[in-house]
């Protein structure tokens, strides 16, 4: 619609309409991008669901090999990929409905940030940045220990980014 009327009220009217149409069209676009992106994430769900299967499968049988390296790694890549398959099952619950509450628990933190640093360590000692913790122990958080740890790591993660960036050996 293109306003053309002379009458201001009318030319009024035709602008409101134009506008509204606008709006609509673009809700529209919107809209069926959104169903393009839920269908993607439908297409994949299942191919990546079985691929952190196997992943979870062949972990578990590295807790049975006697090197001491594997066994004390093990139960971390285990953790992770439990971590990946909870994460990607609240993904695609939440384009089915509303996200689950956070499951409040109590949480150690010198040990949950210990694993997080512990998980970071061999990733920021690629790229120069050394990872330190310095938790009291017996401190103790009421949270939800999954989304509590996903934000710690992504705290770590981005300041071994930013270290990285400044080009200079740093510690986090």
């Amino acid at each position: 619609i293109v306003p053309q009327a002379r009458v201001t009220e009318l030319r009024s009217a035709e602008t409101a309409l134009q506008s509204l149409q606008t709006q609509l069209t673009s809700a529209l676009r919107q809209r069926e991008r959104l169903a393009q992106l839920g269908e993607a994430v439908a297409k994949i769900s299942h191919d990546l669901r079985n691929i952190l299967t196997v992943a979870t499968l062949m972990a578990d049988r590295l807790e049975g090999v006697d090197d001491p390296t594997v066994k004390r790694t093990a139960p971390k890549l285990i953790s992770s990929l439990s971590r990946a398959v909870s994460l990607w099952e609240g993904t695609l619950a939440f384009g089915k409905a509303e996200e689950a509450p956070p499951s409040l628990d109590r949480v150690d933190l010198a040990q949950l940030i210990e694993e997080v640093a512990e998980n970071e360590r061999l990733v920021g000692m690629e790229v120069g940045v050394l990872i330190k913790t310095d938790v009291e122990i017996g401190i103790v958080a009421r949270a939800d220990p999954e989304q509590l740890y996903r934000v710690l790591n992504n705290l770590v993660r981005n300041a071994c980014q930013a270290i990285t960036a400044s080009g200079k050996d740093g510690s986090v």
